[in-house]
């Protein structure tokens, strides 16, 4: 026999007690006893913080996170133009992805996607973005006078960047100065 499908979704997580039972004509009845377990919670599965990809670290990156480890592969894939992916072994409930290279992906924003499935086939997902700029900042000067008697209580230098609102570090002669680009 097979039932009629119905919904369990209100049973609670853990073992699930089935009983049967039927008459036939003559008004003789059988039953029976089983059981059976339940569950469809996904498993924990979270990524870490991520760091901005950048020039230090595009050939080399690398991110950790949680994980069940009754299931123990872990998936990920970095997207941005093209995809970077791979799986990871989950060990004491955590993962770690590390020497990646992501210098095919695009600048700009990269998604970050690790996928899990437990035991008996409930799946994971975890995603974030993290901004990829391996563009180096420009800079140059464009006015630097000479020192004079003038001028060299109050000197200043002025130039170009490619980087507004940060800070541009100059040393002149040794002695610091900072402006903002």
């Amino acid at each position: 026999f097979t039932t009629t499908a119905i919904s369990v979704a209100s049973l609670a997580q853990g073992a699930v007690a089935l009983a049967v039972s039927t008459t036939d004509a003559a008004g003789n009845s059988g039953s029976n006893t089983g059981a059976t377990s339940k569950d469809s919670a996904a498993p924990n599965l979270t990524l870490g913080t991520l760091a901005v990809i950048n020039n230090a670290n595009r050939t080399s990156y690398g991110f950790t996170g949680a994980c069940e480890t009754t299931r123990s592969t872990v998936s990920y894939a970095l997207v941005s133009g093209a995809t970077v992916s791979g799986t990871v072994t989950c060990t004491a409930s955590a993962y770690t992805v590390a020497g990646v290279d992501v210098t095919t992906l695009t600048d700009g924003s990269v998604t970050v996607t690790v996928n899990q499935t437990d035991a008996v086939g409930n799946p994971a997902t975890a995603s974030h973005t993290v901004t990829k700029d391996t563009v180096n900042p420009t800079v140059t000067f464009t006015t630097t006078p000479v020192i004079t008697s003038v001028n060299q209580a109050a000197y200043a230098v002025s130039g170009t960047c490619s980087e507004n609102g940060r800070t541009v570090s100059v040393t002149i002669g040794g002695l610091p100065a900072t402006a903002t680009c």
